[in-house]
């Protein structure tokens, strides 16, 4: 069990340390426009997940005015008389 163990602590670490060399290097290369790699993958990534968040925001604030607008309806037909059996 304790060879097991050492071994995934290891993996762990190394897997730290390849990430922190790209991190690094990623760093330091510039983009055809001169920014960063790493500051262009960041803000582009936190660009997307900001969209995402938004406009699952709008669809979640026009699917609640679709239900209060459909309850509405069905509000008004309930209230309006029913025709008598007579006039049909």
């Amino acid at each position: 069990m304790a060879v097991l163990d050492i071994r995934q602590r290891t993996g762990w670490l190394f897997m730290a340390v390849i990430v922190g060399h790209v991190l690094l290097i990623s760093a330091q290369v510039n983009t055809q426009r001169g920014v960063p790699l790493l500051e262009e993958v960041t803000f582009g990534s936190f660009a997307e997940v900001q969209r995402a968040a938004t406009s699952g925001i709008a669809i979640a604030i026009l699917g609640a005015a679709m239900l209060v607008w459909g309850a509405r309806r069905a509000r008004k037909q309930v209230r309006s008389p029913l025709p008598s059996a007579g006039e049909g």
